[in-house]
């Protein structure tokens, strides 16, 4: 009867062991997941987030571009999706960026001021964070305090063999308000391009071109490409950056200046999912 126990007290005891040792089991398996592979999962999910919001801005720029060379004469109204990711602050600046543009040794100018911009800037706790911008034709991606252009403005430079160059420019002015969507929503931009202008078409002697942006390195090194790519001479062209990005292009020009004016307005048309 004795032994019987024994017998019995040590098959409990087995199963007191076995139960302790697959709850460690299980806690330790529990806590390599949360701190190697949901960090991981979570951080490939935001960068496909930025992904997907950066290919919303590309299609933002496309469809704008598509619009006014299609249809430069009528007024055309449109509707371009942007999703928010994982959650950040989409918003839109009415007064940035402004261009500047003097010809003839500053003998003529034309200033193109308030053109707005529409940003994204994200909110990710895994991935580093970015902001995209759409300003003046051109898609603008900031990360870690510098920004470079994803997709160029409609900004041409061509040099004949005589020595000529053309610059052809596409100015566009969204008239926006000052409006601020924050969360993880989907929002709607409602665009109106009401006229495309050629505001400036003529030969000129010297012309300086001077863009104020929050962005100025990227504008800086997209002309600076754009100039050298169509074979401008370094005697041909100089640029300088500071808050504002000046490019002087100097001899004789063939200038053509393109204004579309648009009304543009940012809402929000769909709450996010919680997952459960």
């Amino acid at each position: 009867m004795m032994k019987m126990r024994y017998i019995m007290d040590d098959a409990a005891n087995v199963i007191i062991v076995a139960t302790v040792l697959l709850l460690g089991l299980l806690v330790a398996v529990t806590a390599i997941i949360n701190a190697t592979y949901i960090p991981e999962w979570k951080s490939v999910a935001e960068a496909e987030q930025m992904e997907e919001v950066c290919e919303d801005f590309k299609d933002l720029k496309m469809g704008i571009d598509i619009v006014t060379s299609a249809f430069p004469d009528r007024v055309v109204a449109s509707s371009h999706i942007i999703g928010m990711g994982g959650g950040g602050t989409l918003r839109t600046d009415p007064d940035l960026p402004s261009v500047y543009i003097a010809t003839d040794d500053y003998t003529q100018t034309m200033a193109f001021e308030h053109l707005g911009s529409i940003s994204f800037e994200s909110d990710n706790h895994h991935e580093l964070d970015r902001t995209y911008i759409y300003e003046s034709g051109a898609v603008i991606v900031e990360e870690i305090n510098r920004s470079m252009m994803r997709l160029a403005p409609t900004i041409d430079f061509t040099r004949f063999n005589n020595g000529t160059k053309a610059v052809t420019m596409r100015i566009i002015n969204m008239s926006l308000d000052e409006e601020v969507i924050t969360g993880d929503k989907i929002a709607n931009l409602e665009l109106v391009l009401i006229s495309e202008d050629l505001v400036f078409s003529d030969n000129v002697l010297n012309m300086s071109f001077t863009i104020t942006s929050r962005h100025s390195d990227a504008w800086e090194e997209f002309l600076i490409e754009r100039a050298t790519c169509a074979g401008f001479n370094e005697s041909e062209f100089d640029i300088t950056a500071s808050q504002n990005v000046e490019l002087d292009i100097y001899g004789d020009v063939l200038l053509n200046v393109v204004e579309v004016d648009g009304d543009a307005r940012i809402r929000p048309v769909i709450e996010a999912i919680e997952p459960t």
